[in-house]
């Protein structure tokens, strides 16, 4: 994703004034995850342009460890980078803090001034995204424009990638749209906020309250900022305190019903995790990879099992890491015990040698949640750079989400998936992975089951061509 400004108001590079950036200068912001750049392309009295590129670094963002354990030659690259919009409503906070604040010493007289300006925000891929942008800035009374930009080439068997440019135009002062910009891009993620703390969000709150008066979204805004204030909170408590206060900061937020369902869930949770195992036996994979360990409930019990060797638990979330670490207590585990499981940061979306010399993957309801051109990406990773001998995926499809969503209210779904697909179009899925890949695949219909006796997710094992088992 890329971010732009312009103005036509001469003289046009007055707007490096209000932006603290001198035009006739290339700027670079070290941040910790990686570079920002800006720059302007167009620099006349006639027509200025400023333009914010963000360049993510995986060596810095996981640490400098991480360049040791990536392999020789390059990361893949994919045409659509993955951007967080709660990243860039950060920067923009971040970078442009003066000329939110109002101030500029040397051009005073163009903070408040309604000049001629126009936004454009390059390479969103949800459509949806692109029209809650829209209402957004349209009940603003801005101009909005939206461009297809997707190709021909971008066509497969399974579904187009779409990609959008969303230019913004209005006679307004500067700071006002670059308020409005970081409040409606703070709300894109849903709970997926990586990158903004209780603070950032405060700062957002504040600016809806100035910017959104009688806006009909200020209540929606609202309401998603206030819960992840208290989803920020949670966290923070939860490092702290490990998870004696992490329950009871959430139990008494869950009435009688609720609990009896979610222990339900949690009896499920196992119930799916065990089958698993026994799938894995069948299979007599003595090593297994577990990608998106989350907190480490399926590791655990891998773990507990003496039948395998070598486990190592991935995810891409530091959080997560500890919170995995602190419940199967691996500062603790016996010496003669410590060979057999590990738990580290990464990511299955780079060349991490670490994942590699296992006998099987496990990935247990993660892939629901890539987009697209990430779901692409992963199948590339894991299937031809990692080959494991075997590949055990458990999937939501869309007849258990709505089932789900039924049963609870709701009320646990708190993170949508970003794609929902049919059993169907998930069994198209396989069979062009396993056929690109020279993997063979086959579908657990009669796995576990939900009390109503109902399949509710699909387990599908691929295994490389010339493996019976």
């Amino acid at each position: 994703m890329i971010f732009s400004i312009s103005t036509t108001h001469y003289p046009a590079t007055d707007i490096g004034f209000l932006l603290h950036k001198n035009p006739d200068e290339f700027h670079k912001i070290p941040f910790n995850f990686g570079d920002v750049y800006i720059f302007y392309p167009y620099g006349s009295p006639e027509l200025c342009m400023a333009t914010l590129i963000a360049k993510i670094d995986p060596v810095r963002f996981y640490g400098k460890s991480f360049i040791d354990v990536c392999y020789d030659f390059p990361f893949i690259e994919t045409e659509y980078e993955v951007f967080g919009f709660s990243l860039f409503s950060m920067l923009l906070s971040k970078i442009y803090v003066m000329t939110l604040n109002g101030i500029s010493n040397s051009r005073s007289e163009l903070v408040n001034l309604s000049i001629p300006l126009s936004a454009n925000i390059i390479n969103v891929m949800h459509y949806d995204k692109v029209l809650l942008i829209k209402e957004f800035f349209e009940q603003l009374e801005y101009n909005v424009r939206i461009e297809n930009k997707s190709g021909n080439n971008n066509e497969t068997k399974l579904c187009k990638i779409e990609c959008f440019n969303i230019e913004i135009t209005a006679i307004i002062p500067l700071k006002n749209i670059l308020s409005h910009l970081c409040i409606i891009l703070a709300v894109l993620d849903n709970s997926l906020h990586y990158w903004m703390n209780e603070n950032e969000i405060d700062k957002i709150i504040e600016m809806s309250k100035v910017f959104l008066k009688n806006h009909p979204m200020e209540d929606y805004i609202m309401k998603h900022l206030s819960k992840e204030k208290i989803n920020s909170k949670v966290k923070a408590i939860s490092f702290v305190s490990q998870d004696k206060l992490w329950n009871r900061y959430l139990i008494p937020t869950v009435n009688k019903g609720r609990e009896k369902l979610l222990k339900k869930q949690v009896k499920f949770n196992e119930e799916k995790h065990n089958y698993i195992i026994s799938v894995l036996k069948g299979l007599n994979s003595k090593s297994v990879v577990d990608i998106g360990c989350g907190e480490g409930e399926f590791i655990e019990l891998l773990f507990k099992d003496v039948n395998f060797e070598r486990i190592l638990g991935v995810d891409v979330s530091n959080y997560m890491i500890e919170k995995a670490k602190f419940r199967i207590d691996l500062c603790n585990i016996p010496s003669e015990n410590k060979e057999r499981i590990n738990i580290i940061q990464s990511s299955i979306f780079y060349r991490d040698k670490r994942l590699r010399g296992y006998e099987a993957a496990t990935v247990i309801n993660v892939i629901e949640y890539f987009d697209l051109p990430r779901l692409k990406l992963f199948e590339q990773v894991l299937f031809g750079l990692i080959q494991p001998q075997h590949v055990i995926i458990v999937i939501s499809s869309v007849e258990f989400i709505v089932k789900k969503d039924s049963i609870s209210n709701n009320k646990f779904n708190n993170v949508k998936n970003v794609f929902e697909w049919t059993k169907e179009k998930y069994k198209l899925w396989y069979s062009c992975v396993a056929e690109q890949y020279d993997y063979t695949f086959r579908l657990l219909e009669d796995g576990y089951k939900e009390i109503e006796s109902e399949t509710l997710n699909q387990i599908v094992v691929f295994s490389l061509k010339g493996d019976d088992r």
